[in-house]
């Protein structure tokens, strides 16, 4: 039978909870000599309002009070006490300004602990639960390098059970260089570094947007959808709110490109049976046609002063590059390769252009001066390179490369 129980210890012994929270008690018995026994543990608890107990020790909480739990053995009992409290709750709202903002959103934080952490939307609201009552801090974390929290970061607050505790943040974001590109159907933006990728723009299934544009303050992003049956030109906020049809017409909308100053934007039309450039205002409006010649023209690209636009011609029965001003005047051809030359891209310091040229055997990226001279080949490889970009410091060129079939 062994020796009887002395002694009978429960640890911890004393614990602080909140409403609805567990603990397993551990409980050990010895004999008048210090020596462990073991016999049939009975638990029980004095105010199962507060906290209940299973048979293995395990203590749940209700509501909140203070409760005895006690283990009886063989006539022995050892007891833990336990403080239950309610939970306070933190209700977080972000308010986001400025360019270039973090799609991705934030994280808030308690005493700066991934426990209980929710994340936030960069204009939204989001509640963390389960504060324990007393001097809390909460932390907006993950905020992108081009972004700042405007005021204090971590903010300390005071909780009470069943408290609600507003915490408002507000954060500045700077303009960054930052990417949008098409992908699976909708509009993505990612860092210049090619990280953190994340979906601006969706459309529904069997539709698809293509061909963004940042406006000159990164503040809108215009781009084309045929999520109303036809391709059209949209423009949407740089966080994604704000989607607006510009274009209207039963003919096809494509590739819009802002004006240096961000008061026009250019783009391809067939509104008139084929393929030319025309310039709108930003809301739409004020719609003129200014090329005019009988033969497809698009892809148009603004000099950085917004004097002229360069754009792709097929008036030479292939594709060239030409320039005229801004308002249709003064038209020059650039480029002169009967295997095609397309997809024109001026500098930011307005000095050369970087364009799409078959001329080699397969689409590769070149640039030439503002002139037509001096073409110089950037890429050469067997893959296909095509649609440059320049980054806004003019040090590099974004394009896009097809690999077996894949464009990346």
């Amino acid at each position: 039978r062994g020796q009887p129980v002395a002694t009978v210890t429960v640890t911890p012994a004393q614990d602080t909870l909140l409403e609805g929270a567990t603990v397993q008690l551990v409980v050990q018995l010895r004999d008048a000599a210090g020596h462990r026994v073991f016999r049939t543990v009975a638990w029980s608890t004095d105010n199962p309002a507060v906290a209940v107990v299973s048979d293995s020790g395990k203590v749940t909480t209700a509501s909140a009070g203070t409760v005895t739990i006690t283990a009886t053995a063989t006539g022995a009992s050892g007891a833990a006490h336990v403080i239950v409290q309610r939970a306070g709750v933190a209700r977080v709202t972000v308010a986001t300004t400025g360019v270039d903002v973090d799609l991705d959103g934030y994280r808030a934080y308690v005493d700066g602990s991934w426990d209980g952490s929710q994340g936030v939307g960069i204009n939204g609201t989001v509640l963390l639960t389960r504060i324990r009552p007393g001097t809390r801090s909460i932390q907006l974390g993950q905020v992108a390098s081009n972004c700042a929290v405007t005021g204090t970061n971590p903010v300390a607050i005071t909780v009470a059970g069943g408290d609600t505790i507003p915490v408002t943040f507000n954060v500045t974001c700077a303009r960054t260089q930052r990417i949008a590109f098409a992908s699976g159907g909708g509009i993505y933006v990612m860092s210049a570094s090619g990280a953190d990728a994340a979906p601006l723009v969706s459309s529904a299934r069997f539709t698809a947007d293509w061909h963004p544009a940042w406006s000159p303050d990164g503040a809108k992003l215009a781009f084309v959808s045929n999520r109303d049956a036809n391709a059209q030109i949209y423009v949407v906020n740089a966080d994604g709110s704000g989607l607006a049809r510009l274009t209207n017409n039963a003919a096809s909308d494509q590739e819009p490109v802002w004006s240096p100053d961000g008061t026009k934007i250019a783009f391809a039309s067939s509104r008139d049976g084929r393929f030319e450039i025309y310039v709108m205002n930003p809301d739409g409006s004020g719609v003129t046609r200014v090329s005019s010649e009988q033969a497809e023209e698009f892809e148009p690209s603004w000099s950085p002063d917004g004097a002229r636009i360069a754009f792709t011609t097929v008036r030479d029965g292939h594709e060239e590059v030409y320039v005229m001003n801004a308002d249709g005047s003064g038209v020059t051809r650039l480029t002169n390769a009967p295997a095609g030359n397309l997809e024109p891209s001026w500098s930011p310091d307005g000095a050369r252009i970087a364009f799409r040229s078959n001329r080699d055997g397969n689409p590769q990226i070149y640039v030439m001066n503002a002139d037509g001279s001096g073409v110089t080949r950037l890429s050469n490889n067997s893959d296909g390179d095509m649609q440059p970009s320049w980054s806004p410091d003019g040090s590099r060129i974004a394009f896009t490369k097809n690999v077996s079939g894949c464009d990346d």
